[in-house]
């Protein structure tokens, strides 16, 4: 095999490596580049294959090349990348390759000791593999990546013989989302396979999770490619209490938990369709008093992206496209946008945000700007207490709010026997104003903005006023001698 060890100095920076019309048989590794490296410039490899080899093609960490007309047969593991470097709008890091999990036309499994094909990179967006040709896998699964993050990964003009177990696909650990651009891994355009979660069973039709070509998760979207699927990313939540607890999600399809993860994201991954609403709230009894949330990411929602050139818009710019880029697929934005529910169980006077607007009335995803926020107390809790006034039954009636009064709060604690009053925190991502980060942070707030009420200050005329803990205050005598117990009474009052 090609073992290649990037050296310190000129080496590393060296921009025109050409690897073409080479080839790799029975070896550990076909192709090996380790530690992490990328080209300062573009670049392509050209024509290899590689026959039952342990890992056809391994790297740890790079991006800027182009892998065109690749074999890969009979391969314990044909493509292993842990880590990408591209962005969202360089060319794919394969074209054209091909994928044989056995050269037997007559056989019915793959080979013996061919596994997964495709490990993409655990952790990095912007995966693309356009061009991709699978034979003879049989019931051995293809496609895997973004088992640490949940991130994206992209696919098109692929085909698929013999091969029906598609991808692999557990939410413990984690995988990502595959991004079908053309329809030629789920049958329609824009079509999303991740994970299975009852509350993405929505009875539009939108997702189905008993198709056997992705034997363990579902596959999302519509024949007009109007669906887009976001990992809707949950984290920054304290207290500490609620790390490593389950998050509960719930939606007008179903409920169902998501896991928390300690080893990158430290928080939790939520596979969220466009334009619905999804509840949650972390499985403790102690409430969140930060906690943050992210929307897919900026170029993803708002950026055409695919590695298509249109002659004519090149000739226009005094370009010309390259071989590689005629008949691909270029994904449009559209319209995306979400309702989310936070809920919480004890008192809360508000909530600070980082984006959007605090409101004094539902949150509403058409109409307002990403982030935007308002909260409620549960009516059907307000009604178990009794001789609530006017102002507080209306706190309570059930409608959004952007704060709380401190008199609502005195009015609930004269019952302590009751239990406390709970609420909702509403939020909404549109795509007004969404700042390039896609997060808003939410802080919740004991006291209104004003501040908490503090006793008045002593006046003149009361003679100053001493703490209960200060020990000029009490005078105590042992009640026996030699005993340890005493007894402290008040001195008077000076």
């Amino acid at each position: 095999g090609w073992k290649l060890n990037v050296q310190a100095g000129a080496g590393a920076r060296q921009s025109n490596l050409e690897f073409f019309n080479n080839s790799a048989h029975a070896c550990g590794f076909g192709w090996r580049l380790f530690p992490p490296h990328q080209p300062p410039t573009p670049i392509e490899f050209g024509t290899f294959t590689a026959f039952r080899c342990g890992t056809c093609m391994f790297y740890y960490s790079s991006g800027n090349i182009n892998h065109i007309d690749h074999r890969f047969l009979e391969c314990t593991r044909a493509i292993h990348l842990n880590h990408y470097m591209n962005g969202l709008h360089d060319e794919p890091f394969f074209t054209d390759a091909v994928l044989v999990g056995n050269i037997d036309p007559d056989a019915t499994s793959a080979a013996p000791g061919t596994g997964l094909a495709v490990h993409s990179p655990k952790d990095n967006e912007h995966w693309l593999v356009s061009g991709m040709h699978v034979t003879n896998y049989h019931d051995t699964p293809v496609l895997f990546g973004c088992f640490e993050t949940a991130c994206t990964m992209r696919y098109e003009r692929t085909t698929w013989v013999n091969s029906s177990h598609r991808t692999l696909l557990k939410p413990s650990p984690l995988t990502g989302i595959f991004h079908d651009m053309d329809g030629t891994l789920t049958g329609f355009p824009n079509g999303w396979v991740t994970y299975d979660e009852e509350f993405n069973h929505f009875d539009d039709g939108v997702c189905t999770w008993d198709d056997p070509r992705f034997p363990e998760g579902m596959v999302c979207g519509f024949a007009d490619g109007s669906v887009r699927m976001r990992r809707l990313y949950v984290h920054g939540q304290e207290p500490w209490q609620l790390d490593n607890k389950l998050l509960e999600v719930v939606s007008d399809a179903g409920n169902d938990t998501v896991v928390f993860d300690t080893k990158k994201l430290y928080g939790w991954a939520v596979p969220a369709i466009a334009n619905r609403t999804y509840d949650m709230r972390v499985a403790d009894p102690n409430d969140f008093q930060q906690l943050s949330w992210q929307y897919g990411t900026h170029p993803y929602v708002f950026d055409a992206h695919g590695y298509l050139c249109v002659p004519e818009e090149a000739a226009a710019l005094n370009e010309t496209c390259h071989w590689t880029q005629l008949n691909r697929t270029r994904v449009q934005p559209v319209i995306e946008r979400l309702t989310l529910h936070l809920n919480y169980s004890d008192w809360r006077s508000g909530f600070d945000g980082t984006a959007g607007e605090a409101l004094q009335y539902d949150p509403d995803m058409d109409n307002h700007t990403f982030g935007s926020w308002a909260h409620k107390k549960w009516e059907f809790q307000c009604d178990l207490y009794a001789n609530l006034s006017n102002a507080s039954l209306e706190e309570c009636s059930g409608r959004y709010w952007d704060e709380h009064s401190l008199f609502l709060k005195f009015e609930l604690d004269q019952q302590p026997d009751l239990g406390q009053v709970g609420g909702r925190l509403t939020s909404v991502i549109s795509e007004k104003e969404a700042p390039r980060s896609m997060t808003q942070s939410f802080t919740a707030r004991e006291c209104p903005a004003s501040g908490c009420w503090r006793p008045r200050a002593p006046g003149a005329d009361e003679g100053g006023w001493q703490r209960w803990s200060d020990p000029e205050v009490w005078a105590c005598a042992k009640l026996t001698e030699g005993a340890t117990i005493r007894e402290c009474r008040p001195r008077q009052a000076r």
